[in-house]
């Protein structure tokens, strides 16, 4: 797991630009940030590109399964809260 604290880096500054519904719609992926969400779509079958944790946030057992080739990364707060929209974050997003 790839543990990113700077704001200045290359990923994080691409999956900031999924904020934007600009960039969403051309690259055709998006940001979602709900434990309980990303939990129904690994039920469903969607299969994210990528587990964004803020540090000190643990990965879901029930998770682990359904995340086979999927890259995780670990981020500072700093770095989470840039990418965050909620003010009461569970700690992780979903890249889809």
């Amino acid at each position: 797991m790839e543990y990113i604290e700077s704001t200045e880096n290359k990923r994080v500054k691409e999956w900031a630009a999924l904020l934007s519904k600009k960039n969403r719609k051309t690259t055709g992926k998006f940001l979602f940030e709900s434990r309980r969400g990303i939990e129904e779509a690994l039920l469903y079958g969607a299969k994210p590109l990528e587990i964004l944790l803020r540090e000190g946030t643990e990965l879901p057992a029930e998770y682990q399964q359904h995340l086979q080739g999927v890259a995780l990364a670990t981020l500072a707060s700093k770095v989470f809260g840039k990418l965050s929209l909620t003010e009461n974050t569970q700690g992780i997003i979903g890249v889809f």
